[in-house]
């Protein structure tokens, strides 16, 4: 709302506000938009500064009490500048109330916003009409493919105009009387009416993409090919109504079964939303095409998109809007993406999971690799109430950014796609060959059935020792962390990747899955897991390889705020909740035990709600270990023997000690001397890194995300991060020297989709 403003890089006092007509020009847009809280909040905000802009212009809507003024320019800027989208019809009722009731007077009607409150799926429709022109979600494509059978613009042209002329008209309309509102729903209507064919053309296209999204790129062209001579047929000026009209339907309805195809039956039905024709006002014929984008997208788990949406939607984001971009991640990011696609600016709220694992390298860090800025970011704070959730806020611009950028309010040189200052190195993590093969996360078993008590286990072994075949101790995250002797409380029937013959040699144990396992993963809808219903989701059989005839294994719970190793016999299952890694030695117990690593875990790990998430390919395949050393060793060893006495004689395990350990107020002598032993850890890995003269400055500090802990400071923990990251640089680049890599390859640009205007994030006009 400033020119010259925070974008600039000028003092607040500088700044100077828009012109009023400047103001009303603004288009924002929420494109989740559920109840409408954030619309509303923006449309305040952005009221009072046209206020401020009407006084400072003497205007004639200056005149008058405070409370009218207000009032009057926000039924303004509702009526110009605020839209929102959401897939669920009373949401977008809800909006229309929301924004009813912050400018409601007695004395004027609902100011009419059907125009600007649309149904329809964001991530799903065209965004430029050059999509729809050569019948194709690539127009280039499309191009090639269709460009000898029909050209059909000037039909086009003709009907976007019509209907741009009167979405204008009612831009203009200000609302003080019902006849005013029934104005702007005739005018609504005759310009949807005007696009309705090529709305229906918009959904043939998006029918066809996400319908062969799982498939070759082939498919594709020849499913378009099969409808392109009806579609034009559709659009020629010289066919009869009646038959245009007929046609159309046909075309509607085969677009419905597309547009629906592997659509899981609890899913809402396939609504595309087509930017350009739903607000063309904001698309077409501007300096400035799309939207300055506020919200609160939604959040769904990267390994959750397929059973929530079909896999046909999930590859048609990957394709379409991710740019091919593999990676489980999180819905959210591919509306920072789309966001992206439609308008030059962003103020986003979302899990901070957004700038974690592949939901930062599929989302913002294909955005910074476009030219994006996030000029302003708060990386993880606890949503408001009871939930335990943390959230992220995220500001970004295509737009060159001259100003401060400022991350949990503190200027900062830069923000990477972490939501961290940018590394002076300028060096993007990369997973390392030396250290494939050695980390695994444990057996996903999905069914209760598998498991029973250490009783029952024996019991079984005794009827036929055979059965020790197939029982094991069954290991969770849980158990490691509060056993203080990491004892598995269950064991679990383990069929390996045997075949259903294999498995029925054992008949005792065997019966015991049919009968609790069987009829529950019978009802599971993917057929695989259905198929091995004997045998566990994940057996993880490499890693069991890996570890077999060891003395002893290193294993971690996924999910704590710990992140602390220990050693368990190997000779059981590991959940999935646990992460295993194929050393017995204490040198490696000290490395993965020291501060090094835990702030290394903390840095490129994920999170879930409030506790830190080690997943091994983000963690542990890109951390550099440093060269062996017998000091190392030495240290680890003499923690992990004081560690373990300490938690047997409390009957306490990793957690009750380790808040023990990170509690000041403790000075018990066992803890105590823990941490010494922790700090001379620390200080011998540094060693072995050959940072002899770093001095880390050991004591209780406060820890992004996790409060206070007893750790070196944080200007030891930037620096000690800085140097890791250089040097996985250095390992990365002598392993591609190597071979072990192929070619060092800049950072890939996210891939540019056809859309209005290139831009992502802006400044922070009119974002509250």
């Amino acid at each position: 709302v400033y020119s010259p403003g925070p974008q600039d890089g000028t003092h607040p006092e500088d700044w100077k506000l828009r012109s009023s007509a400047e103001l009303l020009d603004l288009k924002i847009c929420d494109p989740a938009v559920g109840s409408g809280a954030i619309l509303v909040a923006a449309g305040r905000y952005l009221a009072d500064r046209l206020v401020e802009a009407w006084t400072a212009e003497e205007a004639a809507e200056a005149q008058g009490l405070a409370d009218e003024i207000r009032l009057t320019a926000r039924r303004a800027v509702a009526d110009r500048c605020l839209y929102g989208v959401d897939r669920d019809p009373l949401a977008a009722e809800m909006a229309k109330l929301s924004l009813w009731l912050t400018t409601m007077a007695k004395d004027r009607p609902f100011t009419f916003l059907d125009h600007a409150i649309r149904v329809g799926d964001a991530l799903l429709g065209v965004t430029d009409l050059d999509q729809i022109r050569w019948l194709h979600l690539d127009p280039a494509a499309g191009r090639g493919l269709h460009q000898s059978l029909f050209d059909w613009t000037a039909s086009l042209d003709s009907l976007v105009k019509q209907a741009l002329e009167r979405r204008r008209r009612l831009a203009e309309i200000r609302v003080l009387t019902v006849r005013d509102a029934e104005d702007k729903a005739r005018l609504t209507a005759e310009a949807d009416a005007d696009l309705q064919a090529l709305r229906i053309i918009a959904d043939l296209v998006c029918g066809a993409a996400i319908s062969t999204s799982a498939q070759k790129p082939a498919a594709l062209d020849a499913r378009l090919r099969v409808v392109a001579q009806r579609v034009a047929s559709a659009l020629d000026e010289d066919l009869d109504g009646a038959s245009r009209q007929l046609l159309l339907t046909e075309l509607a309805a085969t677009a419905q079964e597309w547009l629906n195809a592997g659509r899981p039956d609890q899913a809402p039905v396939r609504h595309a939303l087509h930017w350009p024709l739903e607000f063309p006002e904001a698309f077409l014929d501007r300096a400035e095409p799309g939207f300055h984008f506020v919200g609160n997208p939604p959040f769904v788990g990267g390994q959750k998109i397929t059973g929530a949406m079909g896999e046909t939607a999930r590859e048609y984001l990957v394709r379409w809007i991710g740019g091919r971009k593999k990676g489980s991640a999180d819905l959210v990011a591919y509306f920072l993406l789309r966001a992206g696609q439609l308008g030059p600016s962003f103020g986003f709220l979302a899990t901070n999971t957004v700038a974690q694992g592949d939901t930062s390298e599929v989302g913002l860090a294909q955005m910074i690799d476009a030219g994006w800025t996030i000029q302003r970011a708060v990386s993880s704070t606890p949503w408001p109430g009871r939930a335990s959730l943390e959230i992220a806020k995220v500001w970004a611009q295509r737009e060159p950014f001259s100003g401060a950028r400022v991350l949990d309010g503190e200027t900062v040189v830069g923000i990477d796609e972490m939501l961290y200052p940018v590394p002076r190195s300028g060096w993007r993590k990369r997973r390392l060959a030396a250290n494939a093969g050695k980390s695994f996360q444990g057996s996903l078993v999905l069914g209760m059935g598998f498991t029973m008590s250490p009783q029952e286990a024996h019991a079984l072994i005794d009827r036929d020792s055979r059965n020790a075949d197939v029982l094991l101790p069954y290991l969770g995250g849980q158990d490691l962390n509060t056993s203080p002797t990491h004892t598995a409380p269950r064991w679990v029937v383990n069929f390996l990747d045997w075949d259903e013959a294999r498995a029925r040699a054992y008949p005792d144990c065997f019966a015991i899955v049919e009968e609790k396992v069987k009829p529950e993963r019978a009802l599971n809808k993917d057929r695989t897991r259905r198929e091995i219903w004997w045998r566990f989701t994940r057996p993880t059989m490499e890693m069991y390889r890996r570890i077999e005839g060891a003395s002893r294994v290193l294993v971690l719970c996924q999910t704590s705020k710990l992140q602390l190793p220990a050693f368990v016999a190997p000779r059981q299952v590991f959940s999935h909740k646990l992460v295993v890694f194929a050393f017995e030695d204490d040198f490696h117990f000290g490395v993965l035990s020291s501060g090094l690593h835990w702030h290394w875990v903390l840095r490129h790990g994920s999170s879930m709600r409030v506790d830190p998430v080690y997943t091994p390919s983000d963690v542990f395949e890109t951390f550099p270990q440093p060269s062996m050393a017998e000091a190392v060793a030495t240290a680890g060893r003499v923690l992990n023997e004081h560690r373990a006495e300490l938690m047997v004689v409390r009957d306490e395990g990793l957690t009750v000690t380790y808040n023990r350990v990170h509690d000041p107020e403790d000075a018990s002598p066992g803890i105590v001397r823990l941490r010494e032993l922790h700090r001379n850890l620390d200080e011998v890995v540094r060693d072995a890194y050959g940072w002899h003269g770093l001095d880390l400055d050991h004591g209780f500090h406060p820890v992004r995300g996790q409060g206070i802990r007893y750790t070196f400071s944080p200007a030891a923990a930037t620096e000690v991060l800085e140097r890791l990251l250089e040097l996985n640089r250095e390992r990365y680049e002598a392993e591609v020297a190597q071979g072990l890599h192929g070619t060092v390859t800049k950072p890939s640009k996210a891939k540019k989709v056809s859309a209005p205007s290139p831009a992502l994030f802006g400044d922070e006009g009119g974002a509250p």
